[in-house]
């Protein structure tokens, strides 16, 4: 082979060489542009679930305060219910007291003699 032939085989060569580098960077590049969208769509769904967790987190605060508020109000209404038994019992007692003194006043009348 001579100095002629040798060089046209390493042009050849290289030529090949470079293509396949040029493929190789075109496929580099591709993946690249994939990364990049990717990372860029990754961003966007972290800044939306970040969005999203501080909502909740003030969604969170507000129904813990109502709760707070609410716990309070059946607290004082379980008193008052507990109040209204309590006042409804002893009512129940004098009704009781007063049903049996009608029934001895009953009794008695029903016994009297007419004269």
């Amino acid at each position: 082979m001579d100095i002629g032939e040798q060089l046209a085989a390493l042009a050849e060569s290289h030529k090949k060489r470079n293509e396949e580098m040029d493929r190789s960077n075109e496929r580099m590049e591709r993946f690249h542009e994939k990364f990049q969208a990717d990372m860029e769509r990754l961003k966007e769904r972290h800044e939306a679930l970040a969005q999203s967790v501080e909502m909740n987190q003030h969604q969170f605060a507000r129904h813990q305060e109502f709760f707070a508020q609410h716990e309070q109000l059946f607290g004082e209404i379980a008193l008052r219910f507990k109040d209204t038994r309590e006042t409804i019992d002893r009512l129940a007692r004098i009704v009781g007291v007063h049903q049996d003194r009608l029934d001895e006043h009953g009794h008695r009348l029903d016994n009297l003699e007419p004269h």
